[in-house]
């Protein structure tokens, strides 16, 4: 009864389930019939509950002395189990204190296990202990006798006729296959045609768990796959595996830099391991959520795992592993004080440990975050310390690592012969190696030491970090490499076609390397390299390289780019947050070099569609910054293509009876682009004007966010001058008097109140009915909602919310008596109030206090009873069906201007929360001009039934007239649909 008592709590074991082993061990202890089985049972309770709690001193008394009174007493059951136990929990023992793990101690107890198995007839848990032994010997790099052992327990297992015991065995011969670097193909077909006798399934999972990690490189859906396999081994009860599986996708994500993936990952993989009971694994996989929490900048978070590890019982390698990732992160964002503390820590807490390889990367930490605080002797003081340790425990590629830093540092302070003979010591140090861990040091020391060379004598550390890197199988930072040497070539006054054409092959190869990888991250980035390139060869005219190449790279580019928006709706909007804010400006370069190199050519209808693709990543970045998984805004913001905007534009001429002309306007460095598009011309007409844009843009800045300036020069420096009036009669001469223009803002434009730009006697205003829309995309959406905005006219006017504006009150009560409504005014005018009426209104008026946030637009707000109502809460809304919403409070219409011509505060906000016309305010104006102006308007709409543009150009003339001031007529804007 004792034996298969033993055997059901071993398969317990083996299957992952450690709390419910260690507690019925407990219970048959308490019931045994004899002292053997009580200690067998003891020994049982205690290896279970190692891997529980993640403690092997109570393992190792138990066990110890369990062993002890076997071997006296002859009782071969227990010998097998307490030897087994002892050995597995002086390994973790030395795992813990950072100590190497004694290996043939190991073996020799597994050894007696397996002896003592077999002569109690328990030939499984023979063959298994007999495994553990060949995977000691794999461990200590004797592959020739870890072999030797697998072909026995081959054997052993077929003899028993254990054909699972069989197949795990294969699968093991394969794992350990791909670390000898032998020939691994014999072992898969042999593992392959074992699993298929007697679990297909496991068996595909099971593979997959001991290739994909050796061969990452080759599968770009290693982490799917894995996450695959981990969910068929956890419905197979094979929970071991299946931990294993999830832990060993969220490495591959996070080596990969798909840090959401990589939390989902590790997060599954803390959710098995708390279903086993298995501290250990546990506190691994909190370590990855950790770090890659970090990544996408939820430090708070990251410090509470950490905070959870510390409280855990977790092993040092992954609780240091973890602090020293997140010191890396600290330092990226240059919170340099939080890694100085975390990096005192750790070198204080490694350190009563001895001289361990832990110790010695805690030193590079520190070294490192005592450059980043400018400290160069400190730092290179920590880097000593660290190779100190190096050389007491033998590590040559950690003592190189640090001469590469000390070198470095010295280079960059000026001691350059010095630190390139550090550089050829750091190399001497690595001659002769030919491991992969030699080559990853000697690209180290290569890379680091093209920092502090300049132009052509870079090009060759560089070209040797891209080879070692290769060599060391480490792909990603060899197309790195690849890169950097072909910016430097870019980089060099004199260059010429063979540079030039290194330069290209260099980009195409680390492109490819990346796309192998799925890292499109990075691809985007060679894309739009090799597209440089090829723009400079076309300047030299002497090589086969046309503008189609120069498209295609482009196009390639703008692809990669289209894939990651897709990512952050589909998959996770945080994944943005792992983009910094440079890079996504980065990004936008591919979009201006779009627009720049068709202008150039002469392709207008490229150059058109190219701004309106600008502007659709723009808006997305802003959507997942807010955190707003918003899967329709993909097709809302999809770039409108020419064809498409001249069909719209056809239909809404004859529906409304009159011409419309689109003025498109882009900001470039040098120059302002206007393009007009109208439904009677086959391409967009072009005006270019060369100027100064970023000084125009300083200029204008001063005096449209200065009230005093705005009363005393605003109409000569905005409204008469020459740079923006030749817009605007440009815009005159595209259409006829009483034409329809829709301007899409461009850069610092958005600001500027373009329908008041003077053309000859008259504002443009005067001339045209004009409204504004971020862009083409956007109008397009508007206009399908507002024809379908199934004849909602329910009004509700909101005014004076907190009771301190006059103003407000009695322009809510006034236009609440146009609308024939009650209006809501102080205490009922509540947040929930607002977005009720979102839902359900189909006009809204606010007459309150806005305010605009330059740090950060999404959180720009409208003041309400209860609180602040943010644009970031208006966006996320997603059953919105108010059309029109009119906010009469200062800087309503202000919104942040992005990198990419496109806009995000308020105005974005209501659009994508369902309205498709906003009447806004783009500065203060003052209570009389306010409400004559809306008093007009909303007589001209909804008393006379004009169209929203015509009743916004009348109002506007009509308080021109009343109010000449430009800063009290011009501040009012229309944005969106005219209907």
């Amino acid at each position: 009864m004792s034996a298969d008592a033993w055997r059901e709590l071993r398969a317990l074991i083996i299957a992952g389930h450690f709390g419910e082993a260690a507690d019925r061990a407990a219970a048959l202890a308490g019931n045994a019939a004899d002292e053997t089985s009580r200690r067998l049972f003891e020994v049982m309770r205690a290896s279970a509950e190692m891997q529980r709690s993640a403690a092997p001193e109570p393992a190792i008394a138990i066990a110890g002395e369990a062993l002890t009174w076997a071997r006296a007493h002859d009782a071969a059951l227990l010998t097998g189990a307490s030897a087994h136990t002892l050995a597995t929990a002086q390994s973790m023992s030395s795992t813990w204190r950072m100590a190497p793990v004694d290996e043939q101690a190991f073996r020799v107890l597994m050894e007696e296990a397996a002896a003592a198995y077999t002569a109690a007839n328990e030939l499984e848990a023979a063959i298994g202990a007999t495994s553990l032994i060949a995977d000691s010997h794999a461990r200590d790099k004797q592959f020739d006798e870890a072999f030797a052992v697998f072909a026995k327990v081959d054997t052993l297992a077929r003899e028993a006729a254990l054909p699972v015991r069989a197949a795990e065995n294969a699968t093991r011969v394969l794992d350990v296959g791909f670390r000898a670097g032998g020939e691994i193909e014999p072992a898969r077909v042999r593992a392959v045609e074992l699993w298929n006798a007697v679990d297909p399934e496991a068996g595909n999972a099971e593979l997959a768990l001991a290739i994909v990690p050796h061969l990452a490189d080759q599968f770009p859906n290693a982490g799917p796959l894995l996450a695959g396999a981990a969910q068929i081994l956890e419905n197979k009860n094979r929970l071991i595996s299946a931990w294993s599986a999830w832990n060993a996708a969220a490495t591959i994500a996070f080596q990969r830099s798909r840090m959401p993936d990589a939390r989902a990952f590790a997060e599954q993989s803390i959710r098995v391991a708390r279903l086993m009971q298995f501290a250990a694994g546990e506190s691994d996989a909190r370590g990855t959520r950790a770090t890659a929490l970090s990544y996408l900048g939820h430090f708070s978070e990251a410090e509470e795992e950490l905070t959870r590890l510390q409280s855990m019982p977790t092993a040092p390698a992954i609780l240091f592993g973890t602090v020293v990732l997140l010191i890396g992160n600290y330092l990226a964002l240059k919170r340099v004080d939080r890694a100085e503390e975390l990096a005192h820590q750790i070198v204080a807490a490694l350190e009563p440990f001895g001289m361990t390889p832990l110790l010695s990367t805690a030193w590079l930490v520190m070294g490192n975050v005592m450059s980043a605080r400018g400290r160069g002797d400190v730092a290179i003081a920590a880097w000593n310390t660290g190779i100190e340790v190096d050389l007491a425990i033998g590590d040559k590629y950690a003592h190189a690592s640090k001469l590469a830093a000390i070198a470095l540092t010295k280079g960059t302070s000026g001691a350059r012969t010095e630190a390139l003979k550090i550089f050829d010591d750091a190399d001497r140090l690595l001659e002769g190696d030919t491991s992969q861990e030699a080559a990853a040091a000697r690209a180290d020391v290569a890379q680091q030491r093209a920092i502090i060379l300049s132009g052509r004598a870079a090009l060759e550390p560089l070209e040797k970090a891209a080879e070692f890197w290769l060599a060391a199988r480490a792909g990603t930072q060899a197309a790195t490499a690849l890169t950097q040497h072909g910016l430097t070539i870019l980089g060099l006054a004199a260059g010429g076609v063979d540079d030039l054409l290194r330069a290209l092959n260099d980009f195409e190869r680390a492109d490819a390397i990346f796309r192998e990888n799925g890292l499109r991250n990075s691809s985007w980035k060679t894309a739009r390299f090799a597209f440089i390139a090829c723009q400079s060869l076309m300047k030299l005219r002497e090589v086969p390289v046309d503008a189609d190449a120069a498209r295609r790279w482009l196009a390639v580019a703008d692809e990669d780019i289209d894939l990651l928006q897709a990512g952050y709706t589909n998959a996770d909007p945080l994944e943005a947050m792992t983009t910094s804010m440079q890079q996504r400006v980065d990004m936008l370069a591919v979009y201006r070099d779009g627009i720049e190199f068709h202008l150039a050519g002469g392709a207008l209808v490229e150059a058109f569609e190219w701004i309106e693709k600008m502007k659709g990543r723009v808006l997305l970045d802003a959507l997942a910054k807010a955190l707003v998984d918003r899967r329709g805004e993909l097709q809302r913001t999809r770039a409108a293509s020419f064809a498409e905007v001249q069909e719209m534009l056809h239909a809404e001429e004859a529906r409304l009876g009159r011409r419309i002309l689109i003025a498109q306007c882009f900001a470039g460095e040098r120059h302002l682009v206007l393009l007009g598009v109208r439904a009677d011309w086959p391409e967009p007409r072009l005006f270019d004007l060369q100027l100064d844009t970023a000084a125009l843009a300083r200029d204008l800045v001063a005096v449209l966010g200065d009230a005093d300036a705005m009363e005393t020069a605003g109409e000569k420096e905005v409204m008469r001058r020459a740079e923006l009036c030749v817009l605007a009669r440009t815009m005159a001469e595209w259409c006829d008097e009483e034409d329809l223009i829709a301007i899409l803002p461009g850069g610092f434009l958005h600001l500027v109140p373009m329908h008041g730009l003077w053309i000859v006697d008259r504002p443009l205003i005067a001339r045209n009915r004009v409204v504004f829309v971020p862009s083409a995309s956007v109008l397009r959406h508007c206009l399908a909602i507002a024809e379908d905005d199934g004849g909602n006219d329910d009004a509700m006017v909101f005014g004076d919310p907190r009771s301190t504006l006059d103003w407000a009150d009695d322009e809510a009560r006034t236009i609440a008596g146009v609308l024939h409504v009650e209006p809501v005014i102080g205490t009922g005018a509540t947040i929930g109030a607002f977005m009720d009426a979102i839902r359900s209104r189909g006009l809204i008026h606010y007459a309150g206090h806005a305010l605009f946030d330059a740090s950060d637009a999404l959180a720009s707000r409208i003041e309400l009873a209860d609180g602040d109502l943010t644009a970031r809460e208006i966006v996320s809304l997603r059953d919105g069906r108010c059309r029109f919403v009119a906010l009469s409070g200062c800087e309503t219409a202000v919104a942040e201007v992005n990198a990419g011509d496109e806009i995000v505060g308020l105005s974005r906000a209501l659009l994508h929360a369902g309205a498709a016309s906003l009447l806004l305010t783009q500065w203060e104006v003052d209570d009389d001009s306010a409400a004559f102006f809306m008093n007009a308007f909303y007589g001209q709409w909804r008393e006379r039934r004009r169209s929203r543009a015509d009743a916004f150009r009348n109002a506007q003339l009509a308080t021109m007239r009343e109010f000449p001031g430009f800063s009290s007529w011009a501040a009012f804007v229309l944005i969106g649909a005219w209907t």
